[in-house]
């Protein structure tokens, strides 16, 4: 991996509240991740007032997730496409304020299939509703990344192949691709894949902790890819195709695990 790329890789923690903002920021977080959802309770006059707290922070808000409320599901019957792009038009409108760069869509719940019938329809449907957000997004400047899912979370777009699939007939140039550690084994993935598809890749999660902080007390992981820890075995991936953007740790990242997780990061 090549030093520019060492520099510009950059760590964030997620966090459901914005009372988290300031823990993270403690720990030594410089990236807080938060979802749209937190930032659409407001209305205007409170987000205005959050938004100057936010920006005086010294934190960097370039990534959110979950554009839509929980409990949305755009591949259901009746769903009403315009109603909630006005939605997302105001969303992105304020992630935008606030800095945003790369907007994640990672919910299962918000794209499964009816189990019968009408599934071709819904799934156009679908489709045109990924390209008007990503004409929404791509006017403010922010890629708006799909991601792979196990079938134990969504019955839809259940493997890298599938969502590049989507991306492709969707056809925007600022679409693109969010995996998770855990996704490696849910959905099958095979590495030779992910390096395929390394230049869509726009941001990564790590799922678990404990097999990071658990490498920090054995030595150098092995060679062999598949004997390493999952966690560690992601790293490596996302080091192989020389990715650059922001891992994303889980609400219950501290500032030992973001430390630990440096070390992984330079040692594979």
């Amino acid at each position: 991996m090549n030093g520019e790329a060492t520099m510009n890789m950059r760590w964030a923690k997620r966090v459901d509240r914005f009372l988290d903002i300031g823990q993270a920021k403690e720990q030594g977080f410089q990236i807080v991740q938060l979802p749209v959802a937190e930032i659409m309770r407001l209305d205007d006059r409170a987000f205005r007032d959050v938004k100057i707290d936010l920006l005086e922070s010294g934190l960097s808000f370039e990534v959110f997730e979950s554009p839509l409320p929980e409990g949305v599901n755009t591949t259901e019957r009746g769903f009403n496409i315009y109603a909630w792009i006005e939605y997302l038009k105001k969303a992105i409108g304020r992630i935008s304020e606030l800095g945003c760069k790369t907007l994640v869509w990672g919910d299962g719940q918000a794209r499964i299939l009816p189990e019968e019938g009408e599934a071709t329809v819904l799934k156009e449907n679908f489709n045109q509703f990924l390209f008007m957000v990503a004409e929404i997004t791509e006017k403010k400047g922010i890629v708006f990344c799909l991601e792979p899912l196990g079938p134990k979370k969504t019955n839809f777009l259940n493997s890298l192949e599938e969502v590049v699939g989507v991306l492709s007939s969707v056809g925007k140039k600022n679409l693109a691709i969010a995996i998770a550690s855990s996704d490696i084994i849910e959905t099958n993935m095979k590495i030779e894949d992910i390096v395929h598809y390394g230049d869509l890749i726009a941001h990564a999660y790590l799922d678990s902790l404990e097999e990071v902080a658990g490498s920090s007390r054995r030595e150098a992981a092995s060679p062999q890819a598949l004997s390493m820890p999952n966690d560690i075995l992601f790293l490596s991936i996302l080091k192989k195709i020389s990715y650059n953007k922001v891992i994303a740790l889980p609400n219950n990242a501290d500032s030992e695990t973001l430390l630990l997780c440096k070390e992984a990061w330079n040692r594979v």
